[in-house]
């Protein structure tokens, strides 16, 4: 009886034994979900979770893994499998340190190197390798290689390689391209006027008169370029060793002027009425000056102690006003703009003045005047006079005046 006691509790003990246990054990295990951020140097490497392919790459975060220890391992290409593991936490992101992966030593290839025609220098990666073709170049590291191939009167040939591990590669032979051997002669071009930006086939060469060196042979385009005159150009034949000088080009102006002079003026005491004494710009003629388009005149006084170019509107009756800018130059075919015509210029003049001046007149026309030349003024019935030489400009506004040769 007891025997049939002890089997039929048995079970009972059983349960309890095992109920037990679970008790004692779920405190030290936590249930959830956690995520872990992992990151590697180099980055993109390949996760695995417990041996199990995340698809994913350093660096991301694998997100609803159990609260648990996991075993992670980072894989890269040329890089050792690395692992590690980790403990995740239950609704929170695991950040463990940055795990720095050791590089796998690369292994070694060769390279046979050829080229026709032989002889050219081997350059591996930019460095010499002090050998020429054909020769094997050896222990390169596996991976992509740059080569270069010199020699002489070739022109340098480069191309890449890959090499592999324990491989001898033997690429295609390379044929060398012979440098052209480049026939050439020389331009000697002048200008009328000179300074004119010298254009040989687009390219910049210097300015007039200028011999431009070293052209290779055949039929050239030169543009000639200077400020306020026409674009020029035309063709020229460079001839194999020879300076080939075409005839001067005479440029021509962009600007609408007029050079008028050497006109003569007299003063205004003691003369007749033939000896008129003002001047008109526009027309480049000598002006009376109870006439109406009379731009400035020369004045002395009674007692002769001033004689000056004055504005026509410092004369009795007459209204059209003209100021002066004198400068620092004497050439009037140097090729300078006139300044603009401001307040602070003149309203007279000079008559010995040497420098040619500027002059701004009614209808806003520039001129450039110079007295080329005095006389008279000695004796009664022989009045002062000046001989005025000048270039007007037919543009209203327009300051510029061109280079001219004498």
């Amino acid at each position: 009886m007891r025997k049939y006691l002890f089997i039929l509790l048995l079970p009972v003990f059983a349960v309890l034994i095992t109920a037990c246990s679970e008790d004692l054990t779920s405190p030290n295990q936590e249930t959830g979900k956690g995520d872990v951020f992992i990151q590697s140097t180099p980055a993109g490497a390949s996760i695995f979770i417990d041996s199990i392919n995340t698809n994913k790459v350093t660096p991301d975060t694998i997100k609803n893994l159990d609260a648990n220890t996991n075993k992670i391992k980072l894989v890269l290409d040329g890089y050792f499998d690395t692992s590690f593991t980790i403990t995740v936490k239950k609704d929170i992101t695991t950040i463990p340190p940055i795990i720095t992966l050791k590089k796998q030593p690369l292994g070694k290839g060769n390279v046979y190197i050829q080229s026709d025609p032989s002889g050219a220098a081997i350059y591996i990666d930019g460095v010499n390798t002090n050998r020429v073709t054909p020769d094997t170049i050896k222990n390169l590291e596996e991976g992509t290689r740059n080569v270069k191939l010199v020699l002489g009167a070739y022109t340098d040939t480069s191309f890449t390689v890959i090499v592999k591990k324990g491989m001898t590669i033997v690429p295609s032979i390379i044929r060398l391209g012979q440098i052209p051997i480049i026939e050439t002669g020389s331009l000697f071009i002048q200008s009328t006027p000179a300074g004119a930006a010298i254009y040989v086939d687009g390219v910049n060469r210097g300015v007039t008169p200028g011999t431009i060196l070293n052209l290779s042979t055949g039929l050239k385009t030169v543009k000639l370029v200077l400020d306020g005159y026409y674009d020029t150009t035309f063709t020229v034949i460079v001839q194999k060793d020879l300076v080939t000088s075409p005839n001067p080009i005479t440029l021509r102006t962009n600007m609408s002027v007029v050079v008028y002079g050497p006109i003569r003026i007299y003063e205004t005491t003691g003369t007749n009425s033939s000896q008129l004494s003002g001047l008109d710009l526009s027309s480049g003629h000598a002006a009376s000056l109870s006439g109406g388009d009379m731009d400035l005149f020369y004045y002395s006084n009674p007692a002769g102690t001033i004689y000056e170019l004055r504005s026509a509107d410092a004369h009795s009756g007459s209204t059209r006003k003209t100021s002066f800018y004198v400068s620092s130059a004497t050439n009037l075919g140097d090729g300078a703009a006139s300044p603009l015509s401001t307040s602070s210029w003149l309203t007279a003049v000079q008559d010995r003045t040497s420098n040619y001046f500027f002059a701004y007149d009614d209808d806003m026309h520039y001129s450039k005047i110079k007295i080329v030349a005095v006389g008279g003024g000695t004796r009664p019935g022989d009045p002062a006079w000046i001989d005025v030489q000048w270039i007007y400009n037919k543009v209203a506004k327009d300051k510029r005046f061109p280079v001219m040769t004498k």
